[in-house]
């Protein structure tokens, strides 16, 4: 008998076309709009909320296979079933916080909002406006959409059509503020607005800054995290890292979140200059991975020891995750959680991922909190 399995009902209905799936997103859309009057009890868009999650169960729905298989070659290399230091996003946060509290009593935590935030009413708003003359010229098939409503826009993307023009043409309707921030947050950029590193060493021409502003900085926290490692001899958890970022910001958590989150890209990506040097070794050495659920990436051999194949690969994408959940909450002071989930359908359907279906599982797990964790933040707002 040879080793073809017969896929059984489950794990075939789990499969998820992409146009299938853009009929999802369009459908979304759809009952956002109908129902953008029905708010919450915390003025919430209802139709975003059910419909973000709907995003989010397609997600998982549609590379069920890739994912599952994904984390059983990933647990075998680990050699464990479980991550034994995983913790939701939440608890890690409210922990972080609890503490600083307790060893700075006088320090109030404060989170700030921006004055542009964009909230569900705003992104539908948004959402629906008219496409101008304008806007359509800004793309080299644009002229057809003019005049539409961006749900035709969404509509024609069923169809095959191009997902960037729907989302450049919202996309561009931004402040620039808050396009900066999410453009930040999708580049190689690891200096993030608001953060010290951000204000005093933004580059006056171009955007790119220099590597000694960007490793005098990072290196020196690093530094300070060694001293703490080596006082304790066991990895750091992500609590401990927002205890420092808020002692290094005074009690304030959009620049403490912010740079946590350049932070840990630094240390998994580089820096965005072309001497960067990637670092996930001293990072896999010294701070717990509590974002994966069924294995711990600080139980896989380094990634110079592992060969080359599917395991390597992968590996190496799933470690993003580990700054990519700090800088989708970092964004919360300046876009609504589904605003935030809308570019995350947008990154997926766009790029490309190694570990793609399983980084969507886990990713939609945590935007499934989103909410709550928005919600929690906002209790530090100054009153």
């Amino acid at each position: 008998m040879d080793n073809v399995t017969e896929k059984s009902p489950q794990t075939q209905r789990g499969k998820l076309s992409r146009r299938d799936f853009l009929k999802g997103v369009s459908l979304v859309a759809a009952g956002a709009v109908a129902s953008s009057f029905l708010p919450d009890a915390n003025g919430n868009m209802l139709a975003g909320n059910l419909g973000t999650r709907l995003i989010a169960h397609l997600f998982v729905q549609k590379d069920y296979e890739e994912a599952d298989e994904t984390s059983r070659l990933i647990r075998k290399e680990a050699g464990e079933i479980d991550n034994l230091n995983y913790r939701p996003y939440l608890k890690i946060l409210k922990k972080g916080i609890d503490e600083f509290q307790s060893r700075n009593p006088t320090v109030p935590v404060v989170w700030n909002m921006s004055p542009l935030y964009i909230d569900d009413y705003d992104t539908v708003g948004l959402l629906t406006r008219p496409i101008t003359k304008e806007e359509a010229e800004f793309y080299q098939e644009g002229a057809k959409y003019e005049g539409k409503i961006l749900l035709e826009c969404i509509k024609n993307v069923v169809d095959g059509g191009d997902p960037g023009i729907v989302y450049g043409v919202f996309f561009n309707r931004l402040p620039e503020e808050t396009k900066n921030v999410i453009n930040t947050v999708n580049t190689d950029m690891v200096a993030l607005p608001g953060t010290e590193l951000y204000v005093n060493f933004y580059p006056k021409l171009g955007n790119v800054f220099s590597h000694e502003d960007v490793t005098k900085y990072y290196e020196q926290i690093k530094r300070d995290f060694e001293v703490i490692y080596n006082q304790q001899q066991e990895l750091l958890p992500l609590s401990r890292l927002v205890v420092y970022f808020l002692e290094k910001n005074n009690g304030k958590l959009s620049p403490a979140l912010g740079d946590m989150a350049g932070f840990l890209k630094y240390l998994i990506r580089g820096d965005d200059t072309e001497q960067g040097v990637i670092q996930i070794e001293w990072f896999r050495t010294h701070i717990q991975d509590q974002i994966n659920r069924d294995f711990s990436l600080n139980k896989i051999r380094p990634l110079d020891d592992l060969p080359d194949g599917a395991v390597k690969s992968s590996v190496k994408s799933i470690w993003g995750l580990l700054y990519h959940v700090p800088s989708l909450v970092y964004l919360l002071p300046y876009i609504s959680p589904d605003l935030v989930r809308l570019a995350v359908v947008y990154e997926y359907v766009s790029h490309k991922h190694e570990a793609g279906g399983y980084k969507l599982k886990v990713d939609t797990e945590f935007m499934d909190s989103l909410n709550t964790i928005s919600d929690y933040l906002q209790g530090f707002r100054k009153k």
